[in-house]
């Protein structure tokens, strides 16, 4: 638990690294149209203050799932990452992740800092679709949950597959587990 722990100070201490002008907010900025304030306050700022609600928080008598699966949405990066990427990780869990392919600037950086700061966290390729890492995720047997960030509009098509291979699929904008 001591290394998790300290991977995530990692994690926080590079987030706070980031300036408003850093490489990072500058590649978002191009990626999205959310000005560079609202990119600073929404992938830096508030990832680093729920990162250390996190990082304080009693974790020590849950057990880990084991390997999760976790699709971030294209709108943000920053909020995801902190509530279940460093979550999953705290509590022991091998965690792959899906970074959204329209953040084509932001999406190495960030893959860079996850993964220097996160020690064994694993990226699906940025050419995969979420689609297909869902299926992939939910056909493979090492895989005992996914988190999907996102709505119910495409997001229903996968839930029966979810109940057939008996993996925890949690839909976080809408707060289901099925």
């Amino acid at each position: 638990m001591d290394r998790l722990r300290s991977d995530l100070l990692e994690l926080i201490d590079r987030l706070k690294g980031l300036e408003i002008h850093s490489p990072f907010v500058d590649a978002y900025l191009q990626d999205t149209a959310f000005t560079r304030k609202e990119i600073y306050r929404r992938e830096v700022l508030t990832p680093i203050k729920l990162l250390e609600v996190i990082l304080n928080s009693k974790v020590e008598k849950r057990h880990p799932l084991g390997k999760v699966a976790i699709v971030v949405p294209k709108n943000a990066l920053g909020i995801p990452m902190a509530k279940a990427v460093a979550a999953s990780h705290l509590m022991g869990n091998e965690t792959i992740l899906r970074l959204p392919r329209q953040l084509s600037r932001a999406e190495p950086i960030y893959r860079n800092l996850l993964g220097e700061s996160l020690k064994g966290i694993e990226f699906a390729p940025p050419t995969q679709s979420a689609k297909d890492f869902l299926i992939q995720c939910l056909k493979a047997p090492d895989i005992q949950a996914i988190v999907v960030y996102g709505d119910e509009v495409w997001i229903d098509e996968y839930y029966p597959l979810a109940q057939q291979t008996q993996t925890k699929f949690i839909l976080k904008d809408r707060a289901t587990i099925r």
